[in-house]
């Protein structure tokens, strides 16, 4: 498989952090630079969150590895945080992570060919949540 990238989606219903302390804010994805990245209002409600991340083959050649600004973690346990991150001091009140590993090299062909984006719907998880990630194209 050749390397090139990648166009996901993460959906979001913009709930408040687990552990609300009441504090001000900052909701979105976080950069390996600890930037955050705003996402975009649904029209029904929620949030989405459009970015692209790179893809070449991984130590396991059946898989594919995701790189970039917005890919944390080990390269064989990639992830992209939603993070709530506290407005007034350092650090975060809580850190969502949506996993990579179940994306196949299908999936990421299927979404390259046809101009679409793997999407993982996070609405109604918490953080440490060791659910498997869904994604699809769409």
């Amino acid at each position: 498989m050749e390397a090139g990238t990648v166009r996901l989606r993460l959906i979001h219903d913009n709930a408040p952090p687990i552990h609300d302390t009441g504090e001000p804010y900052l909701f979105g994805l976080q950069t390996i630079k600890q930037e955050i990245l705003p996402g975009r209002a649904l029209p029904g409600g929620g949030i989405a969150f459009d970015f692209e991340l790179k893809v070449k083959p991984g130590r396991d050649p059946d898989h594919p590895a995701f790189g970039g600004p917005l890919a944390s973690g080990p390269a064989d346990d990639r992830f992209v945080y939603l993070s709530w991150e506290a407005a007034a001091r350092d650090g975060y009140i809580n850190r969502l992570k949506a996993r990579l590993g179940s994306i196949s090299w299908d999936q990421v062909r299927q979404a390259q060919a046809e101009g679409r984006v793997l999407e993982a719907d996070m609405t109604g998880r918490r953080p440490h949540d060791a659910t498997p990630v869904i994604w699809a194209v769409v």
